[in-house]
């Protein structure tokens, strides 16, 4: 049975911070590691927007998962 109402809420924003995560890492490790230097100046410069989202998600995680 699919999620609905406060449960999907829970899972979904529990999920919006590990999806970030697994992103903030991979851009941290493009941005130390990859040969090419368009690509790493693009992990680079992507990488505080997905920190911010990062934070924004897990502002949402507490407050939804308080409930």
């Amino acid at each position: 049975m699919p999620l609905t109402g406060v449960a999907f809420d829970k899972a979904f924003a529990t999920l919006m911070v590990q999806s970030h995560e697994e992103q903030v890492n991979l851009f941290e490790q493009a941005s130390n590691n990859v040969e090419d230097d368009d690509l790493k100046d693009f992990a680079r410069e992507k990488l505080p927007t997905l920190k911010a989202h990062l934070e924004e998600a897990r502002q949402l995680n507490t407050t939804v998962n308080a409930q």
